[in-house]
């Protein structure tokens, strides 16, 4: 995972994924399944309620909300994976920084 675009690859297939997983158990229940779409159209329905019934029904929306969330996020992320901080902060001159 050496590239910027592969890592985003690997995490929007995750995502799909997890998506697809929850789906496939939503459409099993048309009141979830009409509730996740309303959530879909209008970006901000809440279907807690009926999942807090289904704890294996919640677990795979939390699972999906998360790497979609990570996905945004990794998108609008110019050098994700990269993290700040993550490396010896000095310079190739070989002089830290003192600001």
């Amino acid at each position: 995972m050496n590239t910027r675009t592969e890592a985003l690859r690997l995490l929007e297939q995750e995502t799909l994924e997890a998506r697809e997983r929850f789906e496939a158990e939503a459409r099993k229940r048309p009141e979830l399944w009409s509730a996740y779409e309303r959530w879909r159209r209008d970006a901000g329905e809440s279907i807690r309620k009926l999942l807090g019934k289904d704890p294996d029904l919640s677990e795979l929306w939390s699972a999906y909300i998360q790497l979609a969330a990570r996905l945004e996020s990794a998108v609008s992320l110019p050098n994700w994976p990269y993290r700040i901080g993550r490396d010896d902060p000095t310079p190739p001159s070989g002089r830290k920084s003192t600001a």
